[in-house]
């Protein structure tokens, strides 16, 4: 049980000892039950709340309790207008309760573990629900609301404010995983308080607030999915969830409450964004498995027992915000192995380190901060305490019991060259106590470049400063001499890309470069002929190269069989060519009436096969068995095929040219009258009188 309502249990118990010598002023039977009243008007309208017996943890309420709308004592006639605090508190037999429409209010814990209880109907009088009125409840399935409540909503049994955008008590019976609905922006407190059941948990986006107590010892609760408007977690919302191994908190976090994730003993990683300012009280104790955590930067106090008993926690870094450290904030860490505490801290709480056994070094970068009692009990005398130049004393008094003090330049100095290949920084002297911090630095340029200048503008190579704050230096290099230029591109983005791994330089030539083809392609060549890919080659002067690809895919050349009209014939590949496989073989398959007459290409085998070697296209041509002729006469010229030859009638010396269709000459010559020309095969053929058009003509030999 939580030791805040134990506090509140036993001072209220004292309160009504002190007051009846027992915790109701009259008891009466309704129905066979005896229910127990507290007075609560002794005025008109006279008033009453149902409490509970001699002992909250030996109630003894059972079966099904009808709690009456009114009740007589002493001659008067009481309502009854509220169930009490505990008033059915541990009532494990208790299995149904009538709740009359005279009731408005149901205080805390008013059925705080009634693991009988499987469902329960609030009248439509209800305006008021306490915290953890239903918690513990381990067999309640649904909270129902009667026709006519106004403030509030039963949702699948779940208990929800009007609006919708506050969950009250979600009941502890439920098994399994649940997702939030959208409408709530508040998780209320203990809304699942004592949900053993509940597995999984997902905060919608319209979530701000989570609750004190919401998911307090959630035993089974093993995955919290938050959503990314949450603004404060509770005191003790997550506490005891033992089965929670990692939370995510989103930037929109700015508290963590107190005891939030206490003893979630599997937790063991947390990222807490910069967003959040407070962490509480022992938010993060006892758990421990919990390894290694950041501070954010914007949190100024390390408040008590926040970590204690964190006993695998090995890494902790305090951020320079932080200007206390709390008591027992630490304690039984046994895990840290050193500790800075930074320089704005003025107070290291009683006990903060208590029992920390594996630290084997402390730095103080703060000149004077405060030291608790017992603050560091537990931890070597001989570790090293280093304090900032000139504080060893007030460090010696504080901790008396310790024997190792070292003064230390407590400012970070750094120096770093801009590029490694182009020149290298080195410190000379290292700035201590005793050299009045002074530190010297030399930046020494490599083959091909000079110094130019350090990041604050200072152009003296070899230089000497006093580090009076935290300080990095950078030192620039220039090259002596204008490199080569080096570039590398592809042929076509669409078939692939290209990268420079390492960019040549004066002082290193050797360019590393790499290409890589798209899906559907190959990498071929460099355009110099290389074909390593990738490749290392030394620069001597000005390059350009382009990476080429081929086609990867089964397709080679293009190629394309067309009928010359499909009412004539038709035409069929029986081997696609490929690049594996060049060879092409198809046919041509006349229609009735009509026989295959050549292919585009002049050559007449059908079927026939041919090898492919560029983009190629062919037309099969078809000749009608009729000997029909294309050409239309005109009125003094008469030209039709007849029995395989060409007859030309009506020409008054007229001169007469065909041709076949390649174009090859058949007849040439002037001529009057009736004529008839002899060809050589069936086929299309052209020919053209005088100044006439070519006519077509077909002839079937």
């Amino acid at each position: 049980m939580d030791k805040k309502f134990i506090r509140f249990i036993l001072v209220a118990a004292m309160l009504l000892l002190t007051r009846t010598g027992w915790a109701f002023n009259f008891y009466a039977i309704n129905s066979g039950d005896t229910i127990y009243y507290n007075i609560t008007s002794n005025t008109i309208p006279y008033t009453v709340e149902v409490t509970w017996g001699t002992s909250i943890n030996n109630n003894n309420y059972t079966g099904s309790v009808v709690i009456p709308s009114s009740v007589s004592y002493n001659g008067r006639m009481y309502n009854v207008t509220s169930i009490g605090n505990n008033a059915f508190s541990n009532c494990a037999t208790l299995t149904a309760i009538t709740i009359p429409n005279s009731v408005t209010s149901i205080d805390f814990y008013a059925f705080y573990y009634c693991t009988g209880l499987t469902s329960v109907t609030i009248p439509s009088s209800v305006t008021r629900i306490g915290m953890n009125a239903f918690a513990g409840c381990t067999s309640l399935m649904t909270i129902n609301i009667a026709n006519g409540n106004n403030h509030f909503v039963s949702n699948n049994g779940i208990l929800f404010n009007y609006a919708q955008d506050t969950l009250i008590a979600y009941p502890a019976g439920k098994i399994g995983g649940y997702t939030i609905p959208s409408t709530v922006t508040n998780i209320g407190s203990a809304a699942f308080s004592g949900c053993s059941g509940l597995t999984s948990v997902t905060i919608p986006n319209s979530v701000t607030s989570i609750g004190s107590h919401a998911f307090y010892y959630d035993t089974s609760l093993t995955t919290v999915v938050m959503g990314n408007s949450v603004k404060s977690i509770g005191d003790c919302a997550f506490e005891f969830c033992q089965r929670i191994t990692a939370i995510i908190f989103p930037d929109s976090v700015t508290s963590i409450g107190e005891e939030a994730f206490h003893a979630c003993t599997r937790l063991d990683s947390i990222i807490i964004p910069n967003s959040v300012i407070s962490i509480g009280n022992s938010a993060f104790s006892s758990c421990f498995s919990l390894t290694s955590i950041n501070i954010p930067n914007k949190v100024t106090s390390i408040e008590n027992g926040t970590f204690s008993n964190c006993r695998n926690l090995t890494n902790i870094v305090i951020p320079d915000s932080v200007t206390n450290i709390g008591s027992s904030s630490f304690f039984n860490c046994v895990g840290l192995t050193s500790i800075t505490i930074p320089k704005l801290v003025t107070s290291v709480g009683q006990r903060a380190f208590y029992g920390c056994t594996g630290i084997t070094s402390i730095t103080f970068r703060s000149p004077n901060a405060t030291i608790g009692t017992d603050a560091f009990t537990g931890i070597s005398s001989s570790v090293p305490i280093h304090t900032p130049c000139g504080r060893s004393a007030w460090y010696i008094n504080k901790l008396p019991s310790f024997t190792n003090f070292i003064e230390d330049i407590q400012y970070v100095y750094n120096a770093m060259s801009q590029d490694t290949i182009k020149g290298l920084v080195m410190t000379i002297t290292a700035p201590t106590c005793n050299n009045n911090y002074v530190w010297t630095v030399r930046a020494t340029p490599n083959n091909g470049y000079t110094f130019s200048h350090w990041s604050d503008g200072d152009s003296n190579a070899y230089r000497t400063i006093t580090v009076i704050q935290d300080t990095t230096l950078v030192a620039y290099f220039n090259a002596v001499q204008p490199w080569y230029n080096f570039s590398i591109m592809s042929e076509d983005t669409t078939k692939g890309t290209v990268q420079i791994f390492t960019i040549p330089t004066q002082a290193n030539p050797q360019a590393t470069i790499g290409a890589f083809p798209n899906a559907g392609y190959n990498f071929s060549h460099w355009s110099d002929g290389n074909t390593q890919n990738p490749r290392t080659l030394t620069v001597t002067h000005d390059t350009a190269l382009v990476a080429y690809f081929t086609s990867s895919t089964s397709q080679w050349y293009n190629f394309v069989l067309v009928s010359e009209d499909v009412n004539k014939g038709t035409v069929q590949i029986l081997a696609q060519p490929s690049q594996s496989n060049p060879l092409a073989t198809f046919v041509a398959l006349p229609n009735t009436d009509y026989t295959f007459s050549r292919w585009s290409d002049g050559n007449t085998q059908n079927p026939r096969s041919i090898t492919v070697t560029q983009d190629t296209v062919i037309i099969a041509f078809f000749t009608s068995n009729q000997g029909i002729s294309e050409a239309e006469d005109e009125e003094d010229v008469v030209l039709q095929p007849l029995n395989g030859q060409i007859v030309i009638d009506g020409l008054v010396a007229e001169h007469v040219f065909v041709a076949d269709v390649v174009g090859r000459m058949v007849y040439n010559a002037t001529i009057t009258g009736r004529t008839t020309i002899s060809v050589h095969n069936s086929g299309v053929y052209f020919v053209k009188v005088g100044t006439r058009p070519a006519r077509k003509v077909v002839v079937v030999k």
